[in-house]
């Protein structure tokens, strides 16, 4: 018999799923939210790949070597052995406590057989392999997924081909009973969903029902781990009580195959207590959950491409336009961007906001001064070319209604497959207008006015 659940109470007086959502009062902006600047920051001629907040530290990571940032510098404290082919390989994990319980998780950047791997980057573990790093069996198509702090236990999640096996490998501390449940106990059957191929025996003892995208703990001892039902292909959560007892909960979440993607998500992560939030994909709503309940986190006028918490636990998510901070039951800005920056993960620690191995910087240069030579207007940027082209065509409209429009260039460039659309003017002053006159024209709050200068091979609008 199934035990899956959809809004039900979950261990009695333990969980229930929402089905109300948290009261907002939307709060006014903060006055003059700072302009950041990405800044990537080369350490010994290099660039940083990547930065992780743990526990008591920053750490930054730079090809096999993993460091931690401390006053504007890193002290490297470890290097990632060589994967089995002898390949140098990617980290895409830094967890833990600093200083003596880091984590690591890298593999082979070849996509066909990452051999994806584990290491104790400072401290000991039990690893379940010498060396002090665990290999998943089966190579290409396995890997871990993730490690986790549980209690007094951290253990690493181990994620074959299509869900045809987790285990959860502790790597220190004591045994936990936690088994996710499997496709077999949830009726799924082979016929219902053609993702499932292979011998049917295989998929009977082998697949589970839910397949974890994010997996995470909270500090007082629940562990939840969030994917897609083997059946009904719905998002849904698999919790695990204090005492391992797990339970299946639908989210309120709409799960497609055409949602939109970033680099950030799916994103769970603990909160200020025994709490954690998580955001699924950009269109998706975040949701918090606490002792068993989830609830959905209103007063968002804007689709978020990741979330993050600042180390404290206060939750930050970025539309990748504005960084946006929820205390209090209320969002604020907390930064603007001068363009859009959708191509990472971020993380905020000492004070500094981070794109992957990008320093957000204050005072970075961009901002708009009255001695400023090169005063400019971001208008739009995205990935899209016909829609870039009619979001040209409505920045033509409106500056036909902007005083002394005639004076004012458009701009096209294009980084990689992003293109940029803005305007050269004459000074700071008539940026900062036009910058409002768009904003109310365009209907957006992105135009921004700013001190920058255009890349050679630019292409020039005029009007």
């Amino acid at each position: 018999m199934s035990t899956r659940r959809s809004i039900q109470p979950l261990f009695g007086a333990f969980v229930m799923l929402s089905a109300c959502s948290s009261k907002i009062t939307p709060a006014p902006d903060r006055t003059g939210p700072p302009l950041l600047t990405p800044v990537e920051v080369t350490v010994d001629g290099k660039k940083l790949d990547n930065t992780f907040q743990i526990e008591g530290a920053l750490m930054v990571t730079q090809g096999a070597r993993v460091g931690r940032w401390t006053n504007g510098k890193v002290e490297w404290v470890g290097e990632t052995p060589l994967i089995e082919d002898r390949s140098v390989g990617y980290v895409h994990k830094v967890s833990g406590k600093w200083p003596d319980a880091v984590d690591a998780l890298y593999s082979n950047p070849s996509g066909r057989w990452n051999r994806s791997s584990y290491v104790a980057v400072t401290g000991k573990r039990n690893p379940p392999t010498e060396k002090g790093k665990a290999l998943v069996s089966g190579g290409a198509t396995d890997h871990i997924a993730a490690i986790v702090k549980l209690g007094n236990s951290t253990f690493v999640v181990e994620r074959g081909f299509m869900g045809r096996f987790i285990e959860f490998t502790v790597i220190d501390g004591p045994a936990i009973p936690h088994k996710p449940k499997l496709a077999k106990d949830e009726g799924c059957e082979r016929q219902s969903n053609p993702r499932f191929k292979g011998p049917p025996d295989e998929f009977v003892n082998l697949e589970v029902a839910v397949l974890p995208l994010a997996i995470e703990s909270t500090r007082n001892g629940y562990l939840v781990s969030i994917g897609q039902h083997c059946k009904t292909e719905k998002w849904t959560a698999e919790v695990w009580d204090p005492n391992g007892k797990s339970m299946l909960l639908d989210l309120p979440i709409v799960y497609s195959r055409d949602a939109p993607h970033s680099d950030g998500t799916p994103a769970l992560f603990r909160g200020k207590g025994n709490d954690l939030w998580f955001l699924a994909h950009p269109t998706a709503p975040i949701l918090h959950f606490e002792n068993g309940a989830f609830e959905r986190v209103e007063g968002v006028t804007k689709p978020f491409i990741t979330a993050f918490a600042s180390p404290d636990g206060t939750l930050h998510a970025s539309d990748g336009q504005t960084i946006h901070r929820y205390d209090q039951a209320r969002w604020e800005n907390a930064a603007h961007l001068p363009w859009t920056e959708d191509d990472g993960s971020m993380t905020y620690y000492d004070g500094s906001f981070w794109i992957d191995g990008k320093e957000l910087r204050p005072n970075g240069g961009l901002e708009p001064r009255p001695d400023c030579s090169t005063p400019y207007v971001h208008i739009a940027d995205g990935d899209n070319v016909d829609e870039m082209a009619a979001k040209t065509t409505a920045a033509k409209t409106a500056l036909s209604t902007f005083p002394d429009g005639s004076s004012i260039t458009l701009v096209r460039y294009q980084k990689a497959f992003h293109h940029f659309l803005g305007a050269a003017v004459r000074s700071t002053k008539q940026a900062e207008s036009l910058a409002k006159h768009l904003q109310t024209s365009l209907g957006s709050d992105f135009p921004r006015p700013l001190c920058f200068e255009p890349p050679t091979g630019s292409i020039t609008i005029h009007l």
